[in-house]
């Protein structure tokens, strides 16, 4: 029960202490190097190259779990500091119809953002169904690559709740300007993000034949600290390229319990974490149109007690963006301002 108190304080703690901070940084000041998109709001489509998979490295043949997606769509409102988005995945992008070879995906998502003048909150749930093992050259005698099916897990079912919580340091520094595109990086910046990233895993594997005499659930908590360094730099007023860098540590408990011929297994085990984010992102800004490109990848790594089997998750994705920014109605202006004020 300690185990998610905690995180849950540690949250209320820092969303109470942004309502403190977004007003003690003169606006002469940082209307030098950003500005926001006045009272427009801007609608955006991502194209996602979007993998996150997990991996079990063990003496013997490792497994390389992931769901068949090659390319997902993401469309997302931005007004001042909320975003909202909902991710899904079209069939017609080449990768994402092979199911004869690796099997069927279903997934969706949502996400909202939450950026103010220091604190940036952004949480995300999504859910999978179906996924197949990767290397399955690896398991498989005579796999040949385009011909022979993938060992497929159509049961798999992967629900997921994730967020981070950052502070920004540097108020000339914008990353609504790199992410929701609700503000406008006039000069080069960078800062200093300090933080906590959570998230949560619920994880079945369970067949509708009875006859199958094994499944398998999951739940899995983890926490982390962050500290990372960010940088826009601003070229001929409206040009730009961004970088950067999040490293962190943190605990992963997970409960398991697997069923066999009947009788239930419970097992628990409480994980150290190091994780690494890596972005880069280039773009166009200006004052209604935008467009632009993103890569970023990061990896979380922890090992089962002093055992050789170490597990990881890995989320490597490339996206590329195009938006346009029009004027806000008047009663949702009012209702936006009169929030963003209180906060």
């Amino acid at each position: 029960m300690l185990t998610n108190r905690r995180p849950t304080l540690w949250l209320l703690l820092m969303f109470a202490a942004s309502i403190r901070t977004t007003a003690q940084t003169p606006a002469d000041t940082t209307e030098l190097y950003k500005i926001g998109a006045k009272h427009l709001i801007n609608l955006k489509l991502d194209f996602h190259g979007n993998n996150e998979w997990f991996e079990v490295t063990q003496p013997g043949p490792d497994f390389d779990i992931r769901p068949n997606v090659a390319v997902s769509n993401k469309l997302s409102f931005n007004y001042k500091f909320l975003s909202v988005g909902y991710s899904y995945v079209p069939k017609i992008y080449p990768g994402n119809n092979d199911d004869d070879l690796k099997g069927k995906t279903r997934a969706n998502g949502l996400s909202f953002s939450f950026s103010f003048d220091n604190w940036l909150h952004d949480l995300r749930m999504g859910k999978i169904q179906g996924l197949y093992l990767h290397n399955s050259a690896d398991h498989i005698p005579g796999f040949v690559k385009g011909q022979t099916p993938y060992a497929q897990l159509p049961n798999l079912k992967i629900a997921s709740f994730r967020g981070a919580s950052r502070y920004k340091f540097n108020p000339n520094y914008s990353l609504k300007a790199i992410r929701s595109q609700t503000e406008i990086q006039m000069k080069s910046a960078g800062s200093v993000l300090a933080g906590l990233v959570y998230s949560y895993y619920n994880i079945r594997n369970q067949s509708p034949d009875t006859s199958f005499i094994i499944s398998q659930t999951s739940q899995s908590v983890e926490i982390a600290a962050t500290a990372g360094y960010y940088y826009t730099l601003v070229i001929n007023k409206h040009w730009y390229g961004a970088m950067g860098i999040t490293p962190g540590w943190g605990i992963n408990y997970t409960y398991t319990e697997t069923t066999v011929n009947g009788e239930m297994i419970p097992a628990e085990n409480a994980l150290g974490v190091a994780r690494l984010t890596l972005g880069l992102g280039f773009g166009y800004n200006a004052e209604h149109l935008f467009f632009g490109g993103e890569v970023e990848a990061y990896k979380t790594s922890r090992r089962v007690n002093d055992s050789l089997i170490a597990l990881a998750t890995y989320n490597a994705y490339f996206q590329v963006f195009v938006g346009y920014r029009f004027t806000a109605p008047k009663k949702m202006k009012d209702v936006v301002e009169k929030i963003d004020a209180w906060w």
